[in-house]
């Protein structure tokens, strides 16, 4: 298999036009979530669409083991919610990033299914980045209008750390 696609660009050519495309469709997709963001910053709350739900895997049925310390804990339960968030949406990039790399080690894939497979991975994993960027952020401003103690910004710490 050659890194020339039929068209006479290399794989890398194709990809970086792909990645060019993406973030052109992005655009006004980045502007309404930021607009979005912005008003539920202003509310102090979270919303997660349905979809942003299952991608996170933080819908109902979420398990609750994993999240043991955070529940544990003595923080408000706002931070410990978006801790909760945090840590899902950062195990489903975990699992994006391994799907990706047996796409990449899939040697039964033709070049056409490896690329459209890596597209659909790469826009799950921005979704997620978006959505931890966002929860990041929001968590930052919550610990600062909520005056945590350094204790307590410790603990935060150390939870979102695992």
């Amino acid at each position: 298999m050659s890194g020339i696609s039929s068209n006479g660009q290399s794989l890398g050519q194709t990809m970086q036009k792909i990645a060019q495309s993406l973030t052109i469709k992005t655009e006004a997709t980045v502007e309404q979530m930021a607009d979005a963001r912005a008003e539920a910053m202003e509310s102090g709350l979270v919303q997660i669409s349905a979809m942003g739900q299952a991608l996170a895997g933080v819908g109902e049925g979420a398990s609750t083991n994993r999240n043991s310390d955070i529940e544990d804990s003595e923080l408000p339960s706002e931070i410990k919610n978006l801790l909760k968030q945090i840590r899902e949406l950062k195990e489903k990039l975990r699992e994006q990033q391994e799907a990706l790399q047996k796409v990449m080690m899939d040697s039964s894939l033709t070049p056409d299914e490896r690329r459209a497979q890596i597209l659909q991975i790469q826009a799950t994993v921005n979704s997620l980045n978006s959505a931890l960027d966002g929860a990041n952020k929001m968590l930052t401003k919550m610990m600062d209008e909520m005056s945590l103690s350094d204790a307590d910004k410790a603990k935060v710490l150390t939870l979102m750390a695992k």
